[in-house]
């Protein structure tokens, strides 16, 4: 069935199940209906939804838009599946719980063990397991999958179907193969672009215009199963990974219900060429390390593809100051500064190609973000600042 986007990124049509989308941080709303908690994400992201909300008046906040590019999906009635759900983190809670409001039932829910996190470094459960346990659903958090008695007890669960979403263990050819329906995943790209652990963050970095999310069958690979829906989803200058992480999230749950109802129905869309193929490694800290010498829009794709976490950063004596938000900006006589210069005390900072990067949300080692304006209140960074930044690759 298709649908159309309209202004603003609001889908319009028929179909009463496709989710009305607003502009992250996977990364990125403060209070979302279907969140777990106040927040999806830690105090930064708090501020950066204070952020949007003080420039929503004026317009400037980014909008997008999805286009329905799905297989062939016919509107036929639905059957109630036995479903064994796979998921740890909040981009999985949220298919989760649209599951759990669906006809479909829930056997069980299969999840990373619970972690030391926080200060206290006590152990925390995941969001998935939270979930279940206040649902009622039996809870599962092995190690491992490889092992018969492992495998043995997800046989026992008699589901038809597994659906996974960012588990975090890969699955045996015997856990693939031991349902009827097999194993179901969420990847939130157009494959087989940004296979791997993080395609939000690398479509952002990278610049790509459009990115979306398939609903794929799993097999022994990485991320190279039959595709059975697909939706683009464009991706409008300043969106964050925060931004896009929801989004994509919410549709992706809904697709997921959608591909559960009519499987049968669904013809796997064609491949798309090897060549195509990219791969989306786990971020990690260093990634966040703000290169000056790289051209204004790098540097800010950079920015909002880490924002709000780990977030991208520079040094300057000793201390590390995350740049959350940001805008490319023309200022005279820039060309002429040595690229991570300070130019004027809204701290518009000058980049290999002579123009500057001006950060609007800014987060000081050890204390909360917030606009550049406030910041700047306090924290005086004076012109002709030479600011700490790394070359890389």
């Amino acid at each position: 069935m298709s649908s159309m986007v309209g202004r603003g990124g609001r889908l319009q049509g028929k179909r009463s199940k496709m989710p009305v989308l607003s502009s992250l941080l996977n990364m990125p709303r403060v209070s979302h209906s279907r969140s777990l908690g106040s927040s999806r994400y830690p105090p930064c992201r708090r501020m950066f939804n204070v952020w949007r909300a003080s420039v929503s008046s004026s317009g400037s906040t980014p909008s997008s838009g999805t286009e329905d590019k799905t297989s062939q999906i016919s509107s036929e009635s639905s059957n109630s599946r036995r479903v064994i759900f796979m998921g740890t983190p909040e981009f999985a809670a949220v298919a989760l719980r649209e599951l759990l409001d669906s006809h479909h039932e829930v056997v069980a829910v299969y999840s990373q063990p619970p972690r030391p996190a926080g200060r206290g470094r006590k152990l925390r459960k995941s969001p998935c397991q939270i979930l279940a346990e206040e649902r009622g659903i039996p809870v599962y958090t092995p190690k491992s999958l490889r092992k018969p008695d492992a495998q043995a007890e997800f046989s026992a669960l008699e589901a038809d179907v597994a659906a996974v979403a960012a588990y975090g263990l890969l699955l045996p050819k015997p856990i693939l193969e031991d349902k009827l329906m097999g194993c179901i995943n969420i990847h939130p790209s157009l494959l087989p672009r940004w296979r791997g652990a993080a395609p939000i963050p690398w479509a952002i970095i990278d610049g790509d215009e459009q990115t979306g999310v398939c609903i794929m069958q799993l097999d022994e690979g990485m991320d190279t199963g039959p595709v059975l829906a697909r939706r683009v989803y464009d991706l409008e200058p300043g969106t964050t990974a925060g931004e896009l992480h929801d989004s994509l999230a919410d549709v992706g749950a809904k697709m997921l219900v959608d591909v559960l109802d009519q499987y049968e129905t669904i013809t796997p869309m064609t491949q798309e060429p090897e060549s195509e193929a990219t791969h989306a490694r786990k971020i990690v800290r260093e990634d966040g390390r703000l290169d000056f010498s790289k051209p204004a829009v790098e540097v800010l794709n950079r920015i909002h593809g880490l924002s709000p976490i780990p977030g991208a950063y520079f040094e300057l004596d000793g201390v590390t100051y995350k740049v959350l938000k940001a805008t490319v900006d023309s200022v005279a006589g820039a060309h002429e500064k040595d690229a991570g210069t300070v130019v004027d005390e809204n701290l518009t900072i000058v980049c290999g190609d002579g123009k500057c990067i001006r950060p609007e949300l800014i987060q000081k080692q050890g204390k909360r973000a917030m606009t550049a304006k406030d910041f700047l209140c306090g924290n005086k960074i004076q012109p002709g600042t030479q600011l700490k930044w790394m070359i890389t690759s």
